[in-house]
């Protein structure tokens, strides 16, 4: 042991530390004067994982300085989670690690080269680390195809457990002898095929106990993301933690420059064409919260009314043609696909992981899918008399239900909370809606949702939102002619009554923050959250 060495690794507990864990850090004590240990807090843990602490952080602590070796413990949250961060904290010596977490423990291993810090790995002998592996499946492998590296038992463990949540595209292995073959009814092919993939379209599973030349020869073939199906979970656990959230805050980033793009254009061609449009709900939030989007939103809301959005959908070739831009609008998403009755502003450039099609992936046009866009809410005018508004929302709601025939996945999971007489009408009404065809879909629905256009309403709905909130009527006082408010250093238009609507829409007291949990991106292909 040398005393002036200092040492740190992450780690996490569920329950009583095990003898065997004991012996590992011990081992990792052996090699450094003073091992110093960082404990996800519990609010990380909660917003990490949905769920409060097995044990809070206070009893993690003292259960690890009850052992001889660990001589300080450090709470790590959203903030010091990096290896980088934390070695800026604390200017450790040598880094134990659990995990090998793909393109981030490549990134961190440089880092710590250049620095002057070893790892020094704690991975253990054979299969192991199945919770930092779940981890990591949730967090990489949606919207990705999954490819196994080998097909030992290590392919079978994979198949046997998380095949059935993420079946692979097909199996890569060297011997030559397997290509054009099946196992677990999984294609395998030879190592060619995966080095004409996309890195950033696939996840590698390394599936071979001596995984590093497997390693080697994938990052031979480009910067590929990849795990190893072993890792030590006390450790492990806390690594994807760490890539979770840097994976997380780089879609953001990604995502609020890109939104951004498409609110400045759009703002200019309203401004050139004289349209009135209004930043409204989560978006609006950000605005008046955060004087630009709420940091773990992911979305960008406006509306306008249908006069205006005619205008605009009549010029929108004129405009966006040939551009970065797409007015795709719902009834434009190819093959009489139907996703939902909002039309949208999409920038084409750059594609972005996301579920704002994904229930018309493989039917819809392929060039709209992972491509981030802004909701254009409709605004139609509502009878003053709410019986007859009822009656015509009803309808518009038969209407959608029908139209979800046309889609090319239906969740019907999302039913669970209605009985089960009304998921079986609905599962009914989709089949008759699939021998419909759109067009009349789409043609009952605009004569339905334009049935007040005549009155002298005091009232707009939006007759293109999600089902649940077609019903909703908001007085047009709150709109006006609008007002401006900074959006990220931009100025955007807004309701006259900002308060008055985000109220009337359901928010509440909408300058506190939601519970920590539920701060996470509504519309990644990850795991959800609440936006506002």
């Amino acid at each position: 042991m040398q005393s002036d060495i200092k040492g740190y690794l992450m780690y996490d507990i569920k329950g009583a530390i095990s003898h065997g864990e004991i012996k590992i850090l011990n081992s990792c004590k052996e090699m450094c004067g003073r091992l110093i240990a960082g404990v996800p807090s519990d609010e990380f843990i909660l917003l990490m994982s949905g769920r409060n602490p097995e044990l809070p952080f206070q009893q993690k602590k003292e259960m690890l300085l009850s052992l001889q070796a660990v001589d300080e413990v450090i709470s790590v949250d959203a903030q010091n989670v990096s290896l980088q961060k934390c070695h800026e904290q604390i200017q450790f010596d040598v880094c134990f690690y659990g995990v090998e977490y793909g393109r981030h423990f490549q990134t961190d291993q440089a880092y710590c080269k250049a620095h002057g810090v070893r790892m020094h790995s704690l991975l253990p002998a054979g299969l192991s680390g199945m919770a930092a592996f779940r981890e990591a499946l949730n967090n990489a492998a949606p919207g990705k195809q999954v490819i196994l590296f080998g097909t030992d038992e290590y392919f079978d463990e994979y198949m046997k457990n998380f095949s059935n949540e993420y079946m692979p595209a097909y199996a890569v292995d060297n011997s030559s002898e397997t290509w054009g073959t099946s196992k677990s009814g999984v294609e395998i092919k030879g190592p060619d095929a995966l080095a004409a993939e996309d890195p950033d379209k696939v996840f590698v599973i390394l599936c071979s106990e001596a995984f590093e030349p497997v390693r080697d020869q994938l990052l031979a073939m480009g910067s590929f993301n990849y795990r190893p199906m072993k890792g030590f979970d006390p450790v492990g656990l806390a690594e994807e933690y760490a890539v979770t959230q840097a994976d997380e805050q780089a879609y953001l980033k990604k995502v609020h420059e890109i939104l951004m793009k498409i609110m400045v254009e759009f703002d200019r061609v309203c401004r050139k064409y004289h349209l009135h449009y209004y930043v409204i709900s989560g978006s609006l939030i950000g605005v008046v919260r955060h004087q630009g989007f709420i940091p773990w939103d992911d979305d960008l809301d406006v509306s306008m009314t249908r006069e205006d959005y005619k205008i605009l959908k009549e010029k929108a070739d004129e405009i966006w043609k040939g551009s970065d831009f797409e007015l795709v609008d719902y009834d434009s998403l190819g093959k009489n696909t139907f996703s939902d009755f909002i039309p949208r502003l999409a920038y084409m450039k750059e594609e972005v992981p996301n579920g704002t099609y994904s229930k018309v992936v493989g039917k819809a046009r392929p060039e709209i899918m992972n491509k981030l866009a802004m909701d254009i809410f409709v605004m139609d005018d509502a009878s003053n008399s709410k019986k007859r508004h009822k009656i015509a929302t009803t309808m518009i709601k038969g209407v959608y239900v029908l139209c979800m025939g046309h889609r090319a996945y239906i969740d019907y999971s999302e039913y669970d909370r209605v009985s089960a007489t009304a998921r079986f009408v609905i599962r009914v009404v989709n089949m008759v809606g699939s021998v419909i065809p759109a067009k009349i879909l789409f043609w009952m629905y605009e004569k339905i949702r334009d049935y007040a256009k005549k009155e002298n309403s005091d009232y707009y709905f939006e007759a293109n939102g999600t089902i649940n909130y077609m019903p909703l009527t908001f007085e047009k006082r709150f709109f006006g002619e609008g007002k401006e408010m900074d959006m990220c250093g931009v100025k955007v238009k807004v309701p006259v009554d900002c308060d008055g609507l985000l109220r009337a829409k359901g928010y509440g007291d909408y300058m506190q923050f939601p519970p920590i949990n539920g701060r996470r991106p509504a519309h990644s292909v990850k795991r959800k959250g609440v936006i506002w």
